[in-house]
């Protein structure tokens, strides 16, 4: 009776690894954990996951929302073995937190990430020459000021046309206190009191006509959630007609600001469908 409890379990576990690793058909590695910096630091750290059967893949670099508090990349990893099985590169993205740090920390932890991404990627399978970052509500403004203000990824020998695209969900883009929303209090945890930083920190602040070289923006938000989250996403648009300057947009029906997770993980969704589209336009540019 022991050995055939023993080799039950071990049925089970083999079975649940396997499933794990090897979806729809392809083999999906990973790698957890892997420090992007000097520091032994797991919130300076990132996940990766490949396929063996691609070769210079289009990579995704995610990072992930939680209004700059709270929030893990291992909460996403079902949802990269998923895009891996299709062949993509995936980094998942961790990063340190308010309150323990403020801006722009955030920020220069996810640039170090990328030029972690862009030196060590063609080591799991992915092309450096196609990197396109994904972000979710936080994460939507991180990737999108690494780009905007290009200080921080200038200081890796990055440049914002180094980037094939850019796929922000929910995102925020302006830093401002806001009716029902952010509150002078909430915004000094994560950007300071100093009201010029929040300018400093605004995204449309630097988008403008001579600015091509900010890569193609996929913007999407939720049909029926919050206006204040919506907005954000709408004023993003506005300062980039402005400009001049290309963008997509798609809309998820419903009022869930946790859509994308699902949406990306089946390949008949709508949402799906526009994403890889994206990419393969982006990467005719």
């Amino acid at each position: 009776m022991r050995h055939k409890l023993f080799l039950s379990s071990y049925i089970t576990a083999f079975f649940l690894i396997g499933f794990s690793a090897y979806c729809f058909g392809t083999e999906v590695n990973r790698e957890l954990d892997i420090f992007y910096t000097d520091e032994k630091d797991t919130l300076r750290s990132v996940d990766v996951f490949w396929s063996n059967n691609s070769n210079d893949a289009n990579v995704i670099v995610f990072v992930h929302g939680g209004g700059w508090l709270s929030g893990d990349k291992k909460q996403y990893r079902e949802m990269a073995e998923s895009l891996a099985s299709s062949g993509m590169t995936v980094v998942l993205v961790n990063y340190r937190l308010s309150p323990k740090v403020k801006f722009p920390t955030h920020l220069e932890d996810v640039c170090a990430a990328l030029a972690w991404t862009i030196n060590s990627v063609s080591n799991y399978n992915g092309d450096p020459n196609k990197i396109f970052l994904m972000g979710h509500s936080a994460g939507g403004y991180l990737i999108t000021m690494a780009v905007c203000d290009d200080e921080y990824i200038n200081l890796y020998d990055i440049a914002p046309s180094d980037i094939a695209g850019i796929i922000t969900i929910s995102g925020v883009f302006e830093i401002k206190t806001q009716e029902g929303g952010a509150t002078k209090k909430y915004l000094g945890m994560v950007f300071g009191s100093d009201e010029e930083i929040w300018k400093e920190a605004t995204c449309q602040n630097y988008i403008n006509e001579s600015r091509n070289d900010i890569p193609q923006i996929l913007i999407s938000w939720t049909e029926d959630e919050n206006d204040l989250i919506k907005n954000e996403s709408l004023s993003l648009i506005d300062a980039l007609n402005t400009a001049g300057l290309q963008y997509q947009t798609f809309v998820f029906e419903g009022s869930d600001h946790n859509a994308y997770v699902t949406k990306l993980q089946d390949p008949e969704s709508n949402f799906s469908k526009e994403f890889a589209e994206f990419i393969e336009q982006s990467n005719k540019k």
